[in-house]
Order: structure tokens, then C-alpha cells, then sequence
């Protein structure tokens, strides 16, 4: 019974870091995106 604790803590961690990994990459590709229409637009 004690390791389900524990287990959902180390699922959510790992949601977190899932959550902010695919984030920060979204993040990343849009802004890359952005800065390539903003080229094109001039």
C-alpha cells in the first residue's frame, strides 16, 4: 500500500517534466516559425 504514493508522485514528476519538455520545445518550433515569417514578411 505504501508504494502507491510514491508511485503516483514519480508519475506526476515525470507528467511535469513531459509537460515542460513539450512546452519548451512547442516554445522553440513556434518561435522559430515566427522569426521565419517575420523574414518573409520583409
Amino acid at each position: 500500500m505504501d508504494i502507491m504514493p510514491i508511485f503516483a508522485g514519480i508519475v506526476g514528476l515525470v507528467i511535469v517534466v513531459a509537460v515542460a519538455v513539450s512546452a519548451g520545445t512547442m516554445g522553440a518550433v513556434f518561435g522559430v516559425i515566427a522569426e521565419e515569417d517575420e523574414d518573409d514578411e520583409f
